[in-house]
């Protein structure tokens, strides 16, 4: 491949790249950011698609690799990359291309905001109801590269099934359109969910058309409240219920209330997206079962609700290291427990929270070292397998995911996502190596 030729001097490089594409391109010396160790590198900022293809082109044709970069929030996910020649900052792509209110559809370049985004839908009152556990700074097109998801995917789904087209510039420069701006497409292979989630080992996101939901008209979360059995038992009551919840969480560890009401204790959070007297008929059936089953419980409505959920997200991220497990979600809750109390026998910070529709869930812990943090994942890992699951590093340290594998041990498909990237990236210059298998 021509990405292990011999390293050109980054001088040199951004020379080139200045020269050819009439691009801002300069040498930074400590560029590592947690996704390589820290060296030398050229950081490129294109400000339109044309731009991107010429640098891609140029790249392709010397063998440099290439590291796509929103705000970079989403760099201490995947395997660490062996020192990217290029970093291609998407910061300048950050416009709104086209938003049709009635037909709820927008399309948007990579590197604008993920809150700017909801914030301009929000005014029109609509979302793109996703609410991953990333940084404020966090740009569509990194959300869109690692596929992140929240606990509203248990109504909505994740951002795979919301995407809808893409505008992508592979490797040599070539500008590829995937999908529609159309909600109904279904002709042909659906390409579009082929660079969701591939961490821009792929190709350039430089367009990205979502499909969008009304925000509710009224926002209503209940938080049950006792041991992990009475949270079992009421998750049970729920999931074989009319109720519609637009998260289900069990929650625990060092959250604060009312997301969990004290130590030891475990908390249900059942969310509701209807109209008023929707929620309030969930919110009165909740409570009676509460009521009968001794759990303690406690209402938050409207604004007050998405505060709490904010701080959900907050806390979430304070952890050192954070994995997603995922498996059956009627074993969500005895995984979540376990975790818990492998966390405190090392008197680590842990919080948890286990998607009980969804069957995913976040392990964010703190206080330990690179050793045990990799123990850990692999303890995680086995609890996950159990159940017919998997789990991965969605955020440590280089160190960590250098100890321990980020994705565990690699699918079944691994030969033909192989042949898939050698297809699309035959030189191997995008991201290599970060994702599942060292693709």
């Amino acid at each position: 491949m021509k990405a292990l030729q011999t390293r050109m001097a980054p001088e040199d490089i951004s020379e080139i790249i200045i020269r050819a594409a009439g691009v801002i391109a300069q040498v930074q010396s400590d560029l590592g950011r947690g996704v390589t160790e820290a060296g030398p590198a050229v950081w490129v900022e294109p400000e339109d698609e044309a731009q991107v293809a010429e640098v891609m082109r140029l790249c392709d044709e010397h063998g440099w690799c290439v590291l796509p970069v929103g705000a970079g929030t989403q760099l201490d996910a995947g395997h660490p990359v062996p020192r990217p020649e290029v970093w291609l900052s998407l910061g300048r792509l950050n416009r709104i291309v086209d938003y049709a209110p009635g037909d709820l559809v927008v399309s948007v370049q990579p590197g604008l905001p993920l809150a700017a985004l909801q914030a301009h839908l929000a005014e029109q009152r609509q979302m793109l109801p996703i609410d991953p556990p990333v940084g404020a700074e966090a740009t569509v097109g990194g959300v869109t590269a690692t596929a992140a998801s929240g606990p509203r995917r248990a109504l909505y789904g994740t951002l795979r099934d919301m995407t809808i087209a893409l505008r992508t510039v592979w490797a040599g420069g070539r500008v590829v359109k995937t999908g529609a701006k159309v909600v109904k497409n279904v002709a042909g292979y659906d390409m579009t969910k082929l660079f969701v989630g591939s961490f821009g080992t792929l190709a350039v996101l430089t367009e990205v058309t979502f499909k969008l939901r009304p925000l509710p008209l009224h926002r209503e979360t209940v938080f049950l409240s006792g041991d992990v059995a009475q949270v079992q038992e009421l998750r049970r009551r729920v999931v074989g219920s009319h109720l519609i919840p637009s998260r289900l969480e069990v929650i625990g560890g060092a959250f604060e209330p009312p997301l969990v009401s004290g130590s030891g204790a475990w908390t249900l959070a059942v969310d509701c997206d209807e109209n008023p007297s929707a929620s309030a008929a969930q919110t009165r059936q909740l409570l009676a079962w509460a009521g009968e089953m001794g759990m303690a419980a406690e209402v938050v409505q409207g604004d007050a609700a998405d505060e709490v959920w904010e701080a959900y997200r907050r806390q979430l991220l304070t952890g050192e290291v954070c994995v997603r497990f995922q498996a059956k979600p009627s074993a969500m809750a005895g995984i979540a427990e376990r975790l818990q109390q492998y966390a405190e026998a090392r008197a680590w910070t842990s919080r948890v929270s286990a998607g009980a529709v969804s069957g995913v869930g976040r392990w964010s812990v703190a206080g330990g070292d690179v050793p045990a943090y990799a123990e850990a994942v692999r303890f995680c890992r086995g609890l996950a397998a159990e159940e017919g699951g998997a789990c991965v590093v969605e955020r440590a340290p280089l160190a960590v995911r250098s100890a321990v594998d980020p994705f565990g041990p690699a699918p079944a498909a691994q030969t033909l996502m192989q042949q898939v990237k050698r297809t699309i990236d035959p030189n191997g210059i995008m991201s290599p190596g970060r994702f599942v298998g060292g693709i």
